[in-house]
């Protein structure tokens, strides 16, 4: 049904860099609610070399899009470059309640994408962000492609996550298939 990380972490933010010499890191949030999330237990920090350890925060210092963070045990520069690469990560608990209707993007990558009528098509394997609007990539259970649907309301029609699903109008071609128009489908104004 639903993919989430291991013993119950969620991604929150990626590290980018390490920013100074006293071991802070540039991170990017990956929710827009980065600013609600309770930092006060601590958090799993993972690497670029599958290591996981929990830190507890010295400091966070959002600013814009980035945020900039302090890590009790990262107190060097040598120590925070370790970290790039990597990502931070909270228990559900440490996470904000969401608004009526919003929800994280963990929650909804691996929820089952069905047609309207019931067709199983495949899986939401990722979720692109767009200039206008956000972009569903489903992986097709036939062909194993990946093909993009626009998170719009003319296509996904309900985002049932107690479910594990993920109901749409597919239009024709959206999914590689094309049909062959006949004659009578051509129309001189088209």
């Amino acid at each position: 049904m639903k993919k989430s990380e291991p013993n119950n972490y969620y991604p929150v933010a990626k590290i980018l860099k390490s920013h100074g010499v006293r071991g802070e890191i540039k991170i990017e949030p990956l929710t827009p609610y980065f600013n609600l999330c309770d930092f006060s237990g601590g958090c799993l920090v993972t690497d670029r070399f599958s290591g996981e350890s929990i830190r507890l925060v010295r400091a966070l210092n959002i600013q814009g899009r980035f945020a900039y963070m302090s890590l009790i045990g990262a107190d060097n520069r040598d120590e925070s470059d370790k970290l790039t690469g990597g990502m931070i990560l909270l228990k559900r608990g440490q996470l904000p309640e969401l608004p009526e209707g919003e929800h994280f993007v963990f929650d909804l990558i691996g929820l089952s994408v069905i047609t309207e009528d019931g067709q199983n098509i495949g899986i939401l394997s990722d979720i692109r962000e767009g200039p206008v609007y956000d972009w569903y990539e489903v992986t097709l259970t036939s062909k194993g492609t990946r093909h993009l649907v626009p998170a719009v309301s003319d296509f996904v029609r309900k985002l049932d996550v107690e479910n594990g699903r993920v109901i749409i109008r597919p239009a024709s071609g959206l999914f590689g298939e094309t049909e062959e128009p006949t004659e009578e489908g051509f129309h001189a104004d088209d």
